[in-house]
């Protein structure tokens, strides 16, 4: 009996030690590839300066990182999977990842940023893919920035292609098509791409505490950027990207996200 035991107590750790090398070589691969992966881009600020910005994926804690300076933006939806990247006029860095989606989702967020008073500024913070199921019909959501117009803050209009269609075999009466392009302005004071400018009153931010790890709400009201991208209209309001849960609450569209 005790050789039994012994025998179980042998193949049970040597299971455990192969286990643990494994995870160990795949970690030590996803941090070689995160290393090989990381990026830096050069800028010009809103300001004038030359400014640095690296990007760095961390594909084993799904983890993104894009600083400038001392500030720094983290994205911990990132899903692990190499980033596409380009440079607009020289002062944009657009940055499209894929994120959590759920299960049979796929999920794509799209980053705009510039640099200005050294710091990094969200220009642009949306959904940029979402696939999938829904109910019993098949959705496709996308956008993509075209260009880029203009040759200065001042002068500035980010043109977007947006498509969305729902194809549906039980229900095609209520199946659609949707195919837009969309012109943005650029805010000079706040930094972002906007559709309009909105009145908000008698609504709700919520916000995060990380001091204490609990959401709190805070009532706002004036005059607000929005984006609305097909479907889709986000806010910028107090430095990050905004989305109604419902008629008075609003979410930050990218909670994941911190700076």
């Amino acid at each position: 009996m005790r050789h039994r035991i012994i025998i179980v107590l042998f193949f049970t750790l040597a299971l455990f030690r192969l286990t643990a090398n494994a995870q160990d070589f795949v970690k030590t691969k996803e941090d070689n590839d995160s290393k090989k992966d990381a990026k830096k881009f050069t800028l010009r600020s809103m300001d004038g300066k030359v400014q640095q910005v690296h990007l760095v994926p961390d594909y084993f804690r799904h983890i993104l990182r894009i600083s400038c300076l001392k500030d720094t933006i983290t994205d911990y939806d990132f899903w692990g999977v190499p980033v596409e990247t380009r440079i607009l006029n020289k002062q944009f860095l657009e940055i499209k990842y894929a994120v959590r989606g759920g299960s049979g989702i796929g999920a794509q967020d799209i980053m705009l940023l510039c640099v200005s008073n050294n710091k990094l500024c969200e220009s642009l913070h949306a959904q940029r893919l979402l696939t999938g199921e829904s109910g019993d019909g098949q959705e496709n959501y996308n956008i993509k920035i075209v260009a880029l117009e203009g040759v200065n803050n001042k002068t500035y209009k980010l043109i977007v292609d947006v498509h969305d269609a729902r194809n549906s075999k039980r229900d095609p009466a209520a199946d659609y098509n949707y195919n837009n392009q969309t012109t943005l302005s650029f805010d000079t004071n706040r930094n972002v791409f906007y559709s309009i400018k909105q009145d908000l009153y008698n609504s709700f931010i919520n916000m995060y505490n990380p001091k204490n790890h609990k959401t709190f709400k805070k009532p706002i009201g004036g005059n607000f950027p929005a984006s609305i991208l097909g479907k889709e209209t986000y806010y910028f309001i107090k430095g990050g990207w905004y989305q109604f849960a419902d008629n008075k609450d609003l979410y930050p569209y990218a909670a994941g996200t911190t700076k």
